[in-house]
């Protein structure tokens, strides 16, 4: 398979980043750096493989969001046959970490530098990535935060995944933002019917129909632009929405989406 296949990114001289497709919508991701090839949310082996192979990279550490199949299934295969290191947090099943990571821990990997982001609400154990070093930042963030969405709330409440997207928003607008599913397009049809004369997402949506390639990463201020789940408090200010909460509101959007 040709490098071709995986698209690169170069956020600064020293990173590139690689989108892995996988599954019928995921992406995986490999991290290069000269200190550090690492791999997020290594859900299936073989197209890992396939990629590195490809991209004749050895990976040196394993970062892992949330423990359900998708993300995890190639995680212990990959950490014995390259004998490395699996990050992720505490308690999580479906893989054998090497080291549990938590809220606002930093990860060193030479001059790489990562922070750890506790992002409760898909799952209660759900972690980000942020690698602080990059200019601008790199967020991965699993199924918290998708390209005009969000996650759903399979263990966690509204409040808790609100306070999970409000502390990404507190990111710097050019924060690229890495999530693990190509929802866009359907995730923008939903925000229409949210915010039909929201011109920012008009024109998102009007790109994403010409132009028919990966729309991840995106970053947090395209998401608050067009994001309804990103706009809590613009929508809070709208006759719609008034005398709600933050929360009541990103519970009824939420509730909204899943039967949408």
């Amino acid at each position: 398979m040709s490098v071709t296949n995986y698209a690169c990114t170069h956020h600064a001289p020293d990173i590139r980043v690689y989108r892995v497709p996988a599954f019928t919508d995921n992406y995986l991701w490999v991290v290069q750096h000269p200190n550090a090839c690492l791999l997020i949310d290594s859900g299936a082996e073989m197209q890992m493989l396939q990629a590195l192979q490809a991209l004749e990279l050895t990976p040196t550490a394993i970062l892992v969001t949330h423990r359900h199949w998708d993300h995890v299934g190639g995680v212990d295969r990959l950490a014995e046959r390259f004998a490395i290191p699996v990050f992720a947090p505490q308690g999580i099943s479906g893989c054998t970490p090497t080291h549990s990571v938590r809220d606002k821990m930093q990860l060193s990997f030479g001059k790489l530098k990562l922070q750890v982001l506790a992002l409760p609400g898909h799952t209660l154990e759900h972690v980000g990535y942020v690698i602080t070093t990059a200019d601008p930042p790199l967020a991965f963030v699993g199924d918290t935060l998708f390209g005009a969405g969000c996650g759903r709330m399979f263990e966690g409440t509204a409040a808790q995944m609100w306070q999970s997207i409000s502390r990404l928003l507190a990111l710097p607008d050019t924060t690229y933002v890495y999530c693990a599913h190509e929802y866009t397009r359907a995730n923008m049809q939903f925000a229409h019917t949210i915010e039909p004369n929201n011109q920012a997402l008009q024109q998102r949506m009007q790109q994403a129909t010409h132009n028919q390639d990966a729309t991840i990463p995106s970053n947090i201020a395209l998401e608050k632009a067009t994001n309804p789940f990103c706009r809590v408090p613009t929508l809070a200010t709208q006759q719609a929405w008034r005398g709600m909460s933050e929360e009541q509101i990103f519970g009824k959007l939420r509730a909204l989406k899943d039967n949408f």
